[in-house]
């Protein structure tokens, strides 16, 4: 009885290992954000995400159909539509949040392009769904970039890439989501 007890135990060990095994990232995206002003007295987010040079190579392979070395208009649609909508059902590996409210994510202003390296980065606004108040300028955001499918991994860092003088970002913090994911909390002040 013991012997099949053993057994059970080593064969439930062996297909979680298995299960674990599996469960690792394939692709692998450099975020970075920028708070811009949109119209109607709105922030949003403008997002880059640039790629690993494996995905980067399908997508120039696939995209790129005149073999130039830069997505036209008709290519970066291409791209938007065979490389990045699917993960609109994954709210873009996002969660956002502003003064703790959960934001929802919807994207505008998409675009690609082929860096000299030959690595592909996806650009486009999150635009947030409130409206500034001048009387409170300050807000306390926190944003993160994570697949819960573990296909795709994001590294521990989100660089911010607009510290200019009339807006400061302060109590910056980083910390990971799940096992391949990476959040920003960070306070913003309108000056």
């Amino acid at each position: 009885m013991r012997r099949k007890w053993i057994i059970v135990l080593l064969l439930l060990c062996a297909f979680n290992l298995k299960k674990t095994a599996d469960a690792h990232p394939h692709l692998f995206i450099k975020p970075s954000i920028s708070i811009i002003h949109l119209e109607n007295k709105r922030l949003g987010f403008k997002v880059l995400w640039e790629w690993d040079e494996w995905w980067s190579m399908d997508v120039i392979n696939d995209c790129d159909r005149d073999y130039n070395g830069v997505f036209d208009r008709k290519e970066i649609t291409l791209v938007f539509n065979d490389y990045f909508q699917g993960v609109k059902d994954f709210n873009y590996f996002n969660i956002l949040k502003v003064n703790n409210k959960k934001q929802p994510i919807t994207v505008t202003d998409f675009t690609a392009s082929i860096e000299p390296n030959n690595i592909v980065t996806y650009s486009f606004v999150i635009p947030l769904d409130f409206m500034l108040n001048h009387q409170n300028n300050s807000y306390h955001f926190s944003i993160a970039f994570n697949d819960e499918t573990y296909y795709t991994a994001f590294p521990n860092k989100i660089d911010i890439n607009d510290l200019t003088k009339h807006k400061k970002y302060s109590n910056l913090k980083t910390t990971t989501v799940s096992y391949y994911g990476v959040k920003l909390e960070f306070d913003y002040t309108e000056k």
